[in-house]
């Protein structure tokens, strides 16, 4: 009889789709011996039948599962990992479609900001790090005098690489100095994201602004080290998004 124990590693992977102790194991047993009834499931899965019958009915409708009859009794299977983890790919896909407007409807609460604070050449990595980790379909805008991404331009351009793995936009405006433009060429080269340049005359931030997630992230650069500030408020950051697209508009190619 096989129970949860015999396959703890695979039954907490199971849960990351929704599929709890007894549902992984009625899942388990179905994929183990293939279509059958269910007094067999019960057998191997050590879940009690009026259970199993209640699960198969609740991954039936969830598309899981999937019911038979062969004149007799009903069979009951399931689908293979492969289908799990597509549908639950399709899901997420859709849930993301609906992402901004669900913001939306949050920015209108009256929460709190959540405020960050961070030092150095690191502090401006843990900026890095979070918008790297941002989900599928995000995008990211930013202005900035530019000290980072010419001084780490490597690291820079291997985040734009793992951005577009993502399909994440990635947006950026910088004064226009001939460093500068040199380094916005080159990035917009690859067609992994599209930089801007404006007259440093007119345009020359003393602090870089990122704008990522329901995140801002704002990097003062002083005599010693960077100081970096990361604010997390839905209802900031559409105001901030605002203002990007002013000084987007005004930019140059």
């Amino acid at each position: 009889m096989m129970t949860s124990s015999n396959y703890p590693e695979l039954i907490k992977s199971l849960s990351f789709v929704g599929l709890d102790n007894d549902r992984a194991a009625v899942y388990l047993a179905c994929l183990e011996i293939g279509p059958s009834p269910i007094w067999d499931i019960h057998q191997k899965s050590g879940v009690k039948r009026p259970t199993c019958y209640v699960i198969l009915d609740e991954l039936a409708n969830a598309g899981i599962a999937h019911k038979a009859s062969d004149g007799k009794r009903t069979i009951f299977s399931v689908c293979s990992p492969r289908d799990l983890l597509r549908q639950m790919e399709e899901k997420k896909q859709g849930f993301s479609q609906c992402l901004s407007q669900l913001e939306a409807i949050a920015s209108k609460s009256l929460q709190k900001p959540e405020i960050s604070q961070h030092e150095g050449v690191e502090g401006v990595r843990s900026v890095y790090d979070a918008m790297l980790n941002l989900p599928m379909n995000d995008s990211i805008a930013f202005y900035s005098a530019g000290k980072f991404e010419l001084a780490y331009s490597n690291y820079f351009k291997e985040c734009l690489t793992e951005w577009s793995k993502k399909s994440i936009d990635v947006r950026g405006l910088m004064p226009a100095t001939a460093e500068a433009k040199l380094f916005i060429g080159e990035c917009n080269a690859t067609g992994l994201t599209e930089l801007r340049h404006i007259p440093y005359h007119r345009f020359f931030p003393k602090v870089d602004t990122y704008i990522f997630g329901d995140s801002i992230a704002h990097i003062a650069y002083g005599d010693h080290q960077p100081f970096v500030t990361i604010t997390r408020s839905p209802s900031l950051i559409l105001d901030e998004r605002d203002r990007f697209e002013i000084i987007w508009e005004s930019a140059n190619r």
